[in-house]
């Protein structure tokens, strides 16, 4: 988006939900979790009336040494997020927010 003098304009947009998302299931540990097999301690601790199985998880690449693991994977129910990311368009930033 270009902002008022034809530059790039960015912008944070923070949703507040009072409920109805669990973001443990829109962005997953998937695979190359420095040594550790994170998704197998995901599949333990949410259990499988929770958790996501791989076949459910739109895998995203993370630059090299930037995060705990090189691959996520996001919800197949928010395929335009994965998009944005792909993109360049979208961050993902964890653990803000009111703690209301």
């Amino acid at each position: 988006t270009l902002g008022q003098n034809g530059e790039d304009y960015k912008a944070i947009i923070y949703l507040y939900l009072n409920g109805g998302l669990d973001s443990w299931n829109v962005l997953v540990p998937y695979d190359q979790c420095d040594g550790v097999t994170s998704y197998d301690e995901y599949l333990r601790v949410r259990t499988a009336s929770v958790s996501l199985t791989r076949d459910e998880l739109l895998p995203i690449n993370v630059p090299p040494g930037t995060q705990h693991c090189d691959m996520f994977g996001v919800t197949y129910l928010l395929p335009s997020v994965k998009e944005m990311y792909d993109d360049g368009d979208l961050a993902f930033i964890a653990n803000i927010g009111p703690l209301i």
